[in-house]
């Protein structure tokens, strides 16, 4: 966390605070920085159920994972192409994700795509950058949600990843 970091953070809690929004952030799992922007907000008076902690699937040390939850933020598990330059492949964010859910917290997870970020910063070639991640937009529909079903979860859990809890964070 650096310093201009965390007076973001700071800004972000108090305009939340005062306009009734969420935030959603960005974070560096590997390096646990989740924790350190959770400590934030909670220094801020901020309610951690209206903070989504993003990128958390670029780790899958389960005890910082379900250590956040704990804490009441949910978990922004967004990062899912085939090569990453971060963390684990996507076989492991798989994994990971189902065994959040296999222990309850399927409920504080929402799964989305990162990919074309990295695929747009790249190359400015569309087609270029399918190759980071063929199935573009759709990866969690072809890909992760036919795996979860694999690994043991029911597809009213994965429409609860999909559906419900997007609309339950984000509706308030």
């Amino acid at each position: 966390m650096t310093k201009e970091g965390e007076i973001i953070l700071r800004a972000a809690a108090r305009a939340a605070k005062q306009t009734g929004v969420r935030i959603s952030t960005h974070s560096f799992a590997p390096g646990r920085v989740g924790e350190q922007q959770v400590t934030i907000f909670e220094d801020e008076g901020f309610d951690l159920n209206r903070v989504y902690i993003g990128h958390s699937n670029d780790s899958t040390d389960l005890a910082y994972l379900q250590g956040l939850l704990a804490r009441g933020v949910w978990l922004g598990l967004d990062r899912h192409q085939t090569s990453s330059p971060i963390g684990p492949d996507s076989e492991g964010r798989a994994q990971t994700l189902a065994a959040l859910i296999k222990a309850g917290h399927g409920e504080r997870l929402m799964v989305s795509h990162d990919w074309s970020v990295l695929g747009v910063s790249r190359t400015s070639d569309p087609l270029h950058s399918r190759s980071y991640n063929p199935d573009g937009w759709l990866f969690a529909k072809r890909k992760l949600f036919p795996r979860l079903l694999e690994l043991g979860i029911s597809q009213a859990q994965i429409d609860l990843l999909n559906n419900d809890n997007p609309r339950r964070f984000l509706g308030g």
